[in-house]
């Protein structure tokens, strides 16, 4: 459980929820049109049953919700990792000696440095 003492799917609920109320759909409709037994429909409503993948894919699809963006609601996919930029990436690695970094951070350097020259007319 979260700690507001819902599931962790409570943001994909909420989400499908509100598409519930903009189609005027209650949960047994909403079970009807899934395919989704109202078992489940009411676990995840509960928070006390965590959805699958299966479940979030059918109410994603049925509401036309990014499957992507669903999993990520319903707690079922990592968050996008940060981006990393490559002179961190450089620096992090253990695959490089230190003379190796020292040198390819050069590189980079020069290559920044020849990207912010601008041609004149």
């Amino acid at each position: 459980m979260s700690p507001t003492g819902r599931g962790a799917a409570t943001a994909f609920w909420v989400k499908v929820k509100n598409e519930m109320d903009d189609v005027g759909w209650d949960k047994s409709e909403l079970a009807k049109r899934s395919g989704l037994a109202r078992t489940t429909i009411d676990g995840l409503e509960s928070g006390k049953r965590r959805p699958t993948v299966k479940t979030v894919h059918a109410l994603a699809d049925l509401f036309h919700i990014d499957r992507k963006e669903a999993r990520r609601l319903a707690g079922l996919a990592p968050p996008e990792p940060a981006p990393v930029s490559v002179r961190e990436a450089i620096l992090a690695s253990s695959v490089y000696t230190a003379e190796q970094k020292s040198m390819l951070l050069a590189m980079l350097d020069t290559i920044d440095r020849a990207n912010a020259i601008t041609p004149t007319d």
